[in-house]
């Protein structure tokens, strides 16, 4: 295990041994953030490669894993899970410049756990962290479109419903600025009037937020990178648990984006 916390690191770090042999032996790597090793059920990887080595971020405490306080790895799984575990704070850019400069160039991928991307609070700075994890080819894969929902408008100091598709798109969209460092969510709009957005409101919806982060890619990110938008399953690297909700979220029709190092 490695602790970001204090920036210390040990001469000869497990997590780092890890890689090396699964990198000498053809593997992939990936890294998870807001995962914990006992989670390891949850994930697959198809068309990727079957069997990664999986490296979890979290800023859990290892000894404070559910799993470990209930007694149900063994000793030779926690031993082995430790090897696995980076704890820190994916929000912070501190924790995240001491990431890359000891894993720098490791990971094929970067995913993450389905139900974390309501707490990012990423900037181009966080992602240039994150860019220079990858490995050329490497991607990023993250949800970036959680609950920014806007049921009503407020004019003159006063609550109205909205009444029209055109006020709706309007209210989304009016603080995407590329100038600002940080990355804004994909709004998700629910509207209090008796009809849905129109197919045509919705499409011009995912235009704009498409043109806001190809634009904000390039004011913040260099070209070795690419950074889009993508409308698929929302979490592609997470499997069905049986649990409804959960199941829901993981498999519903969403945007998510994806950053690939380029060179």
């Amino acid at each position: 295990m490695i602790i970001l916390g204090m920036h210390v690191f040990a001469a000869e770090d497990p997590v780092v041994e890890q890689i090396i042999q699964s990198q000498s032996a053809g593997k992939r790597i990936v890294l998870v953030l807001g995962a914990t090793p006992p989670e390891s059920g949850n994930l697959k990887f198809p068309g990727f490669d079957q069997n990664p080595l999986i490296i979890y971020l979290s800023d859990i405490h290892f000894r404070d894993i559910e799993h470990l306080k209930s007694a149900e790895a063994s000793p030779e799984t926690t031993s082995d899970w430790e090897k696995q575990f980076i704890q820190g704070d994916f929000n912070s850019l501190s924790d995240l410049s001491a990431i890359q400069l000891r894993f720098g160039a490791c990971f094929d991928l970067i995913t993450l756990d389905f139900s974390v991307s309501k707490f990012m609070d990423f900037t181009g700075q966080h992602l240039q962290c994150f860019l220079g994890m990858l490995t050329i080819g490497g991607a990023m894969v993250f949800d970036y479109s959680p609950s920014c929902i806007v049921l009503t408008l407020k004019k003159d100091g006063v609550i109205q419903p909205i009444a029209s598709d055109e006020e709706a798109v309007n209210l989304c969209f009016e603080w995407l600025d590329v100038a600002q460092e940080r990355l804004e969510y994909k709004p998700c709009v629910k509207v209090r009037w008796s009809h849905a957005l129109s197919s045509e409101s919705a499409q011009l919806l995912r235009d704009i937020y498409t043109q806001y982060i190809e634009g904000w890619k390039t004011t913040h990110m260099p070209d070795t990178c690419e950074l889009h938008v993508i409308e698929d399953s929302v979490f592609p690297y997470w499997q069905a648990t049986g649990h409804t909700d959960r199941d829901r979220w993981i498999t519903e029709l969403r945007h998510y984006l994806v950053m690939r190092r380029l060179s």
